[in-house]
């Protein structure tokens, strides 16, 4: 019996099979622009969190900076209001500007340069410089102090209790 079929024959060779060609430089490419993205993501995360992070160092700064000038210049409600809500508990405005008085407040600033302080969720420690006048002479006695400020109504306010700038604290004796 007669087929249009052709016979099958081991024999007979088949075309060989298309081999697939190697993507290798292709997943390459995308695992290197995947690793390029993950370390876009992490600078750009380190950016915004230093960014955060120097605007509240700056702030902290600012706040004491903006006490010191209205203690020096004698606007002892100003520095008063720079106060926090415990600290003004404890210390009353007419006691804060006899406190500045009696020590003969001549200077007073941050000590810290812009980055280095360490800000632990509400409260942060900055360095400063008193320069008190000595009652006989006009000579001026520098001392250094710390100011620790907390987090309060959408800043930064001066914590009097733990700060070690105890001349503008407490009253002292000449």
């Amino acid at each position: 019996m007669a087929t249009n079929q052709p016979e099958f024959n081991v024999a007979t060779k088949l075309a060989p099979l298309p081999q697939r060609q190697s993507d290798s430089g292709g997943s390459s490419r995308r695992i290197i622009k995947g690793i390029a993205i993950v370390v876009l993501l992490v600078i750009v995360a380190a950016l915004v969190y230093t960014a955060i992070h120097a605007r509240d160092q700056f702030s902290a700064n600012e706040a004491v900076s903006e006490f010191c000038t209205a203690e020096v210049q004698g606007d002892y409600t100003k520095a008063y209001a720079l106060l926090s809500k415990q600290s003004q508990q404890q210390i009353s405005l007419d006691q804060l500007k006899r406190n500045a008085q009696d020590a003969n407040l001549a200077s007073c600033s941050t000590t810290t340069f812009f980055g280095f302080l360490d800000v632990n969720g509400n409260t942060t420690r900055v360095p400063v410089s008193i320069g008190t006048a000595a009652s006989s002479t006009s000579d001026v006695v520098q001392s250094d102090g710390t100011a620790v400020l907390v987090r309060e109504s959408g800043g930064w306010r001066i914590d009097a209790q733990h700060s070690d700038m105890s001349s503008l604290f407490t009253a002292t004796s000449n």
